[in-house]
């Protein structure tokens, strides 16, 4: 799967993309399912493509992420954590599971 790592201007990696190409909401979801100790509380509805921009949240470690598809049709699905205004040392371990999906 090709990722894409997102970082501020200190460098610190906050948040990641994925390539829609590689699949579907559901897929990209099932992926979250596979992170250790990861609680999943938003997966993707019926027509969610059509109404949802931010299609999963999952807890990790008392702290919110989401995969969201900016503006309904990108390229690209973000992955990052609810709170993106500062950096979370869980987003590694997501990254990790992501690239060997």
């Amino acid at each position: 799967m090709r990722v894409y790592e997102l970082r501020n201007e200190t460098g610190d990696l906050f948040a990641f993309e994925v390539d829609v190409s590689w699949g579907g909401r559901r897929r990209v979801c099932a992926v979250v399912r596979r992170i250790p100790e990861a609680k999943l509380r938003q997966a993707p509805r019926f027509l969610s493509w059509f109404r949802e921009e931010t299609f999963c949240r999952f807890e990790l470690d008392g702290t919110e992420f989401e995969i969201c598809e900016p503006f309904g049709d990108n390229s690209r699905y973000w992955v990052g954590p609810a709170d993106a205004t500062r950096g979370h040392s869980q987003i590694v371990a997501i990254l990790d599971v992501f690239r060997s999906a």
